[in-house]
């Protein structure tokens, strides 16, 4: 059910881009913004797939789309969510060598892949390649990506909510994946303002709350409850005010003006229980957007953006951190790692990671590193991090710290080597540890005995001594 019913901004009935806003965002403190992105759109989307489920089988199921078109990983993204798995993307006519490995690599042999759409969407040969792996593949399609939305639907139990967008486009779509997850209900798309035939009958089949999201949804289906902003930016927002009424801990951002690092995204950060907005690829955010940063609380700690800079500059990066966009900020590139003694405790060791400036400029630092142990095969060993959690509550919480060419900011990390009851305890000989806002890694080598799997981190401080 609907948490809060927002105001239609309705205007001229059709969803515009730009009218961007000038107001910067100020993010709640704590907040951390990690960009997932890769070399291109289906790297991209097998990143996704590696933050979500980053255990080997982890996911249930595999949903596939095509990398050319938006309008069939539309309606997929609240799939692949709800049945567990990620949203990947190939091209047309052959399945991406990347993409084959990820999906050999996320999901068990003998697990199931949704293929979105016909032959003319995804050739039959990736069916061929992929039963070949010993994977059970099965086509969601309908005639046209009308009839294909709602052939997911019924993957999805045909619910009777439902949320409508215009499947002439991609804005409104993306915002209403995440919040249909969310909702445990299904996207079906109209002809732009006009409604589609497929879509009709199957509401008329399902009486239901149905929401149109975005202007042309709305002109084509007067009847349904409109969540319309002033611009695609407003209308994300709107959704995410609209079924959360609680501001879930993770925020999702992707470019309003390209779809394609979108569509995984979504099927991301559903998966995270978050909703996705929108941003532009440069200049300052909409003010929709910065408003609704900051006025997110605390508990609102966790972005992820998806796609790279060539998607979103660094600048809106920055803006979405909270940093103003001339400033720099720090990257992978540009910082080395090392470890150094923390105030252990017995039973609760701690390890302090040191973060140098190793670049010949200032850059500035804010939030919680990302971080994964590694086996002595360098396999993941699964690991749960928790931000000031345990006996590092008190702790201060996030702020900007400025740091000079070499330079330091450090974060204490802290875990439990008691086993409980029959866990078996494993100990980690390499660290991965992902800076704010950034997709790559420094490994360190050093050894954690976390019986839980469970590492609390501090959050960055200026210096290298333990807090």
């Amino acid at each position: 059910m609907v948490k809060r019913t927002v105001g239609a901004l309705v205007g001229a009935g059709l969803v515009m881009s730009g009218l961007i806003g000038v107001t910067p965002a100020t993010a709640a403190p704590g907040f951390t913004l990690t960009r997932i992105a890769g070399a291109n759109r289906d790297a991209t989307a097998v990143a996704a797939s590696a933050e979500l489920f980053p255990m080997a089988g982890a996911a249930k199921v595999v949903v596939l789309a095509s990398n050319a078109s938006f309008a069939d990983a539309l309606a997929g993204a609240p799939l692949a969510a709800m049945k567990g798995g990620p949203l990947l993307l190939t091209t047309p006519t052959t399945l991406d060598p990347a993409v084959e490995t990820e999906i050999v690599r996320v999901l068990p042999a003998g697990g199931t892949i949704d293929i979105l759409g016909g032959p003319a969407a995804i050739d039959p040969s990736v069916d061929t390649a992929l039963t070949a792996k010993g994977f059970v593949v099965q086509r969601i399609a309908g005639a046209n990506r009308f009839a294909t939305a709602v052939a997911v639907a019924a993957a999805l139990g045909n619910p009777s909510e439902v949320l409508e967008a215009t499947g002439l486009d991609f804005a409104d779509g993306l915002s209403a994946g995440a919040a249909a997850y969310h909702e445990g209900t299904a996207v079906l798309l109209t002809n732009g303002g006009v409604q589609a035939p497929e879509t009709a009958a199957y509401l008329a089949s399902h009486a239901g709350p149905h929401f149109a999201i975005g202007g042309p949804a709305h002109q084509a289906d007067p009847s349904a409850t409109p969540i319309v902003g002033t611009d695609r930016y407003a209308t994300g927002v709107d959704v995410a005010d609209t079924f959360w009424a609680t501001p879930s801990a993770y925020v999702g951002f992707a470019s309003g003006a390209a779809f394609a690092d979108a569509l995984s995204g979504s099927a991301n950060i559903a998966g995270h229980g978050g909703p996705l907005l929108l941003v532009p690829p440069s200049g300052l955010l909409p003010t929709s957007v910065a408003s609704y940063l900051s006025a997110a609380p605390a508990t609102t700690a966790n972005g992820l953006l998806y796609g790279g800079s060539a998607a979103v500059g660094d600048g809106v990066a920055a803006e979405i951190w909270g940093e103003p966009p001339a400033a720099g900020r720090c990257h992978t590139s540009g910082l080395s790692l090392t470890t150094a003694p923390g105030n252990s405790s017995a039973g609760h060791p701690t390890t302090l990671l040191v973060l140098t400036n190793t670049s010949a400029s200032a850059c500035s630092i804010s939030g919680y590193v990302g971080l994964q142990m590694l086996d002595s095969s360098l396999n993941p060993i699964t690991t749960t991090v928790v931000r000031n959690g345990g006996m590092l509550s008190l702790l201060p919480p996030a702020a900007i710290v400025a740091v000079g060419p070499g330079q330091q900011a450090s974060a204490l990390v802290q875990w439990s080597d008691v086993p409980t009851g029959a866990q078996a305890c494993k100990t980690s000989a390499q660290l991965d540890v992902t800076p704010p806002d950034e997709s790559t890694a420094l490994r360190v080598a050093v050894a954690i005995t976390s019986c839980t799997g469970e590492l609390d981190v501090s959050a960055l401080q200026a210096g290298a001594v333990a807090p």
